[in-house]
């Protein structure tokens, strides 16, 4: 089902919100009632279908957007009960919400600077957008964190030498073709 009374019409309108709650900051303007609004639309999706994995995902999207990482922690554990129940049906969640799933896991390991963790997040991203530049980046950004931070003996680095470059050449491609630079940089 679909429309301005549906889930995913309240989820639409929600997505509009968080962009211009996003396209505030970036204006250095003090965003208003957006967080509000899309909080507001999300009830109503809830309200639609309460059992939506995408409302839960959303939700977790706008508390990650509050910087309240504690809330948004919780709606990813309960988005994660949905999915696995969702599996069981085979009916998973949209693959735009599988993507802010794992982005919200990401940011949650991040947090808790557990980047191994935050890396395998970002690869599971990746896999879902390999064409897109910024998963090639946290991958890369996370893999480094991962390096510095922790204790790597010389033969692991050198067996993931290779993986490393590989992650090296796609980012300096993406950087370096502008068709693909101003098609996929946001992505």
């Amino acid at each position: 089902k679909s429309g301005p009374k549906s889930a995913s019409g309240h989820l639409a309108l929600a997505a509009i919100c968080l962009k211009r709650y996003e396209l505030a900051r970036a204006a250095k303007q003090v965003p208003t009632t957006e967080i509000q609004d899309a909080l507001g639309h999300l009830e109503d999706a809830e309200n639609a279908d309460a059992d939506s994995v995408d409302v839960v995902i959303a939700r977790a999207q706008v508390f990650f957007r509050q910087g309240n990482i504690t809330a948004a922690e919780k709606a990813q554990v309960d988005a994660q009960k949905l999915i696995e129940a969702a599996e069981k049906e085979d009916q998973l969640p949209t693959r735009d919400s599988m993507i802010d799933y794992y982005v919200g896991w990401m940011v949650i390991a991040n947090h808790k600077k557990d980047y191994t963790a935050a890396r395998a997040f970002a690869r599971r991203v990746l896999m879902l957008r390999p064409e897109a530049a910024l998963p090639v980046a946290n991958v890369a950004a996370f893999e480094a964190r991962r390096l510095v931070e922790t204790s790597i003996t010389r033969e692991e680095l050198e067996s993931r030498a290779t993986e490393i470059q590989d992650l090296i050449s796609r980012l300096a491609t993406f950087y370096t073709d502008d068709n693909l630079r101003n098609k996929y940089a946001g992505a």
